[in-house]
């Protein structure tokens, strides 16, 4: 067995970059500058005797700095995984000490011990020291080297992978559960919030996590020389609050020294801080005239980037609220970030020193929201002229349907009358006897009787010359067809005198011709022709037409026709007789002429002319063709109407007084139309008079004057009968708009603003169930009185006025209201497009900048809601640490004297001084910021390099503190 001899390890290893020592820079004192204690001489250790000469190689070195370092790492994530155990356990001892501690300064009372809690289940040191009893299974008893046998720089070292570790593994985790999405892992779950938040900035996680990292290799640093070089006494007096503190300012300085790449980088950097910024994006400061340096603004900048949530949105925030806020006094930055860190800052500023200026400035924009919303009231206007317009409106309104009901009522009346005239002078014109009896004289006294008298004359005339003979020829032949066609019946209805008066016109060439008849030698012609005076032709014509009116009276028409087609036989003969131009024919056939062309076509052809004129010639008293029935005969419905108007139209247009027998037919079809029901309810029936015409199509076909005057009649009756039908809709619609006017003047906004006060009216316009309609129908009724519009836009002034009011003057200078968020809010929330109707767009702007500045204003007790703010209450981490200075001198003066603690509490000072305190430059223009929204986007826009490069997750390495404070240290054989 070789033997063993004391070496000096520090002095038999190689130099390295921890043997070389640390050089003050030169400059203002400062945490960075500040000297390292030096360490203790390290402790020795037996080696073989054969190593003793030279020592442990390169090697050995390396491959147990290589444990120890793994070692370290596996403790650091031991550490992490047992950190909820180490921290209950922390609390406890810490309480168990502190109890201990005021036990043993009562008098008569000393050495009383209270229990701790050391290697509880589930810790980091449990966890540890179950992973080394596996890897000494594994690996043999010497697989792990105790802290024992470790050189305090070793112990140093391992504490330093140990927590480095801790930082890079926890803050990986947290970065992961920070990136997670909630409810999709318990992990993402359990992580408080305040722990998670620094990494949620985007890019900024892999930063952080270095961040972290530096912190904890820092806090292995500070606690390792903490736990090496600080006085037992000292370490027992503070106990976990020592290693706590001590844990703490490391993770703070090993932070601090990422930001500095290196000397020239600081020395350039505080030559470049005392620069001044340009004074466009900081002004001059308002108490010192001077410029801002730029290590001031980036330090400032740096503060307020660190304590907002999100810069970039605090800053856009800023720049959007400030838009919209208008001119004049605005709130501070931060309520207007809507920030929670720049808020929970805020606050803080608000309740120190600088409080009147938040309450000056806070006042000033509670003045000029009171102002935007007074503002809105016209000055000098009065609310009572819109209820005096209103009044006017609603008078003019009910007039104007008046008058209008009146016109058409009156229009309608007076179309009445006339209908009713037209309907009299129709049932009071000639009767229809009187009409028939002025018709009959027209068409007998005045036409036929004349024209008869001449016929007659004309006939005599041509019959008194006993020279003039007619042939019998037609009649003869005519004769002689019908004795053959009587002769051929059954002799049973045979009519003896038919076939008597035959044969007597009927003869045969060289027989006997009738008696009267006279031989006429003919030239060369064997048969002499037969030939009769006029006179006794003419006899024997008028006697076939008397017996063929009786026969056809008695209804033998058999007879009729034969009479009746001898005296066409017989016309024939005269014809012919005055148409041979045999000397002596010359009166018969003017007579005949006449009776042909100026008598037959009027009198004996036709439908109704013939029969009616033979009554006439064979009824001279008129018996049977009374006058008063005349009309009927000629003038009548149905299908005979046509021919028989036609009959008398003929014999009206050679009438000498034809326009009285054109008017005496006009008025007997009125009189008949009349008798017909055309008038009902003393009114002319469109619909039965144009039904009466329709069955006289005929009649009124050929007597176009009857036709014109009923068409005429149609016309007027029609048009009256239109007139009272637009005039009896223009009386009801105006009487349903008299209606409706009315309805609309009960029920309508304007009767409010009538019939209530200006107060009053408003409120209800704005009750109504769509408030915006009723307030546009208000402003459109006013418009073109300048003086109503005006005084109607006080009076919802006024009544806004009183909705957003408090009775508190709190907050508000004298002269001016106080208004209330909320009641502003619901105004804007359920009136917004009521109020535009009244107020212009400048104004509803105004009054959007006033709601706005209210929004802002009422975050101004808000902070933020993770974490705590003690340490930057306190002035940072130096702060923090002299917090705690003179507690721990306190505790150890009771404990072990004054002496002592006095000298515990200086050195606590001075490691304070280690670390960077507030800079006043900085924390003013940072209040200066919170008065001026410009320099406070300017400073959270502004990039911050030192920020991107040193962002940290202080909370994590707060509780890696406390986890490595709770776990008791190193243990002989843990890892």
């Amino acid at each position: 067995m070789v033997g063993t001899q004391a070496v000096d390890l520090k002095a038999a290893r190689r130099p390295s970059w921890r043997d070389a020592p640390i050089i003050r820079p030169a400059g203002k004192e400062s945490w960075r500058g500040a000297p390292l204690i030096d360490p203790r001489p390290v402790g020795r250790a037996e080696l073989p005797a054969a190593d003793a000469q030279y020592g442990p190689s390169t090697g050995e070195e390396f491959v147990r700095g290589l444990r120890i370092g793994t070692q370290g790492v596996g403790r650091g994530v031991a550490g992490v995984v047992g950190a909820p155990v180490d921290i209950a356990s922390l609390l406890l001892n810490a309480g168990s000490w502190a109890a201990e501690r005021l036990v043993n300064v009562l008098p008569g009372i000393d050495g009383v011990e209270t229990p701790r809690f050391n290697n509880p289940v589930g810790g980091s040191e449990y966890i540890s020291d179950a992973a080394a009893g596996i890897v000494r299974a594994l690996g043999g008893k010497d697989a792990i080297i105790p802290e024992s046998e470790m050189t305090p720089d070793e112990r140093k070292l391992k504490l330093i992978n140990q927590l480095a570790t801790e930082g890079a593994v926890g803050g990986g985790l947290t970065a992961r559960a920070a990136n997670v999405a909630k409810g999709s892992s318990v992990m993402a779950d359990a992580v408080p919030d305040v722990l998670k938040a620094p990494y949620r900035t985007s890019g900024s996680v892999g930063r952080v996590v270095a961040g972290d990292t530096a912190a904890g290799a820092g806090s292995g640093v500070a606690l390792g020389t903490y736990r090496e070089d600080v006085p037992d006494q000292t370490k027992e007096a503070l106990g976990p609050v020592g290693e706590f503190v001590a844990a703490l300012a490391g993770g703070v300085g090993g932070a601090g020294l990422l930001r500095t790449p290196g000397a020239a980088r600081d020395v350039a950097g505080a030559l470049d801080a005392r620069r001044p910024v340009a004074t466009e994006n900081i002004p001059l400061d308002p108490e010192t005239a001077l410029p801002t340096s730029r290590g001031v603004r980036d330090q400032a900048a740096r503060s307020m980037q660190e304590q907002a949530t999100n810069p970039a949105t605090a800053a856009r925030t800023i720049d959007e609220t400030a838009a919209t806020i208008g001119d004049g006094a605005h709130p501070t930055a931060g309520v207007m970030s809507n920030d929670p860190g720049l808020l929970t800052a805020e606050r803080r500023l608000r309740s120190g020193e600088m409080a009147p200026q938040f309450i000056t400035r806070d006042r000033a924009v509670m003045d000029s929201v009171s102002d935007r919303v007074s503002g809105l009231r016209p000055e000098g206007a009065d609310p009572k002229a819109a209820r005096t317009k209103a009044d006017t409106l609603i008078g003019a309104a009910q007039t104007q349907t008046g008058r209008a009901l009146a016109n058409v009522s009156a229009r309608k009346s007076a179309a009445a009358q006339r209908a009713e005239e037209l309907a009299a002078e129709v049932k009071l014109g000639r009767s229809a006897d009187q009409a028939s009896r002025d018709l009959d004289r027209v068409l007998v006294e005045k036409t036929y009787l004349p024209a008869r008298i001449r016929k007659n004359e004309l006939y005599d005339a041509a019959a008194g010359d006993p020279n003039v003979v007619v042939g019998t020829e037609n009649v003869s032949a005519a004769a002689k067809a019908k004795s053959g066609e009587i002769s051929k019946q059954n002799p049973v209805l045979r009519d003896a005198e038919s076939k008597r008066v035959s044969d007597a016109f009927a003869y045969r060439p060289g027989e006997k011709p009738p008696k009267g008849s006279t031989e006429v030698a003919t030239g060369g012609d064997p048969n002499p022709r037969i030939v009769r005076p006029l006179g006794d032709v003419m006899a024997d014509r008028q006697a076939l037409s008397t017996r063929e009116s009786e026969a056809r009276s008695r209804g033998d028409f058999g007879k009729a026709d034969t009479m009746r087609t001898l005296r066409k036989g017989v016309n024939e003969d005269v014809k012919s007789a005055a148409e041979s131009g045999v000397p002596g024919t010359e009166k018969l056939a003017a007579a005949d002429s006449n009776y042909r062309k100026k008598f037959a076509p009027y009198f004996r052809d036709g439908n109704t002319a013939p029969e009616f004129f033979k009554k006439v010639d064979k009824d001279p008293s008129r018996a049977s063709t009374p006058p008063e029935a005349t009309a009927q005969k000629f003038l009548t419905a149905g299908p005979t109407s046509r021919a028989a108007a036609e009959d008398v139209a003929k014999i009206l247009e050679i009438s000498p007084s034809r326009a009285e027998g054109v008017s005496a037919a006009e008025d007997y079809v009125l009189a008949d139309a009349v008798s017909k029901g055309v008038l009902q309810n003393g009114m002319i029936s469109e619909t039965r008079l144009a039904k009466f015409m329709s069955q006289r199509e005929g009649l009124f076909s050929q007597l176009p004057s009857v036709r014109a005057r009923f068409n005429d009649l149609l016309a007027k009756v029609r048009s009256g009968n239109a007139e009272t039908s637009r005039l009896s809709f223009e009386l009801a619609e105006a009487q349903k708009a008299a209606k409706l006017t009315q309805k609309q003047i009960d029920q309508g906004v304007l009767k409010l603003v009538a019939d209530f006060e200006p107060g009053k009216a408003v409120a209800k316009v704005f009750g109504r169930p769509d408030p915006a309609a009723a307030m546009d129908e208000v402003v459109t009724s006013l418009k073109g009185n300048e003086q109503a519009l005006r005084g109607w836009k006080a009076a919802v002034a006024d009544h806004l006025s009183d909705k957003v009011t408090t009775a508190s003057k709190a907050g508000a200078s004298e002269g001016h209201d106080t208004i209330s968020l909320p009641a502003l809010t619901k105004v804007f929330r359920d009136n917004v497009d009521t109020l535009a109707k009244v107020f212009t767009p400048d104004e509803m702007a105004s009054l959007q900048q006033a709601h706005k500045r209210l929004e802002a204003m009422s975050r101004r007790g808000a902070q933020a809601s993770t974490g705590s703010s003690t340490a930057e209450n306190l002035g940072g981490v130096q702060g923090f640490i002299r917090a705690f200075a003179q507690p721990i001198g306190t505790a150890v003066a009771i404990t072990k004297g004054v002496l002592l603690g006095g000298s515990v509490e200086r050195r606590t000072k001075m490691l304070a001084d280690l670390f960077p305190g507030n800079n006043a430059a900085a924390q003013k223009l940072i209040a200066r910021a919170m008065f001026d929204p410009a320099i406070a986007k300017h400073l959270l826009e502004m990039p911050v390099a030192e920020k991107q490069m040193t962002s940290w997750n202080k909370k994590l390495n707060q509780l890696i503190a406390v986890d490595e404070a709770g776990s008791g240290g190193g243990d002989e054989n843990g890892q």
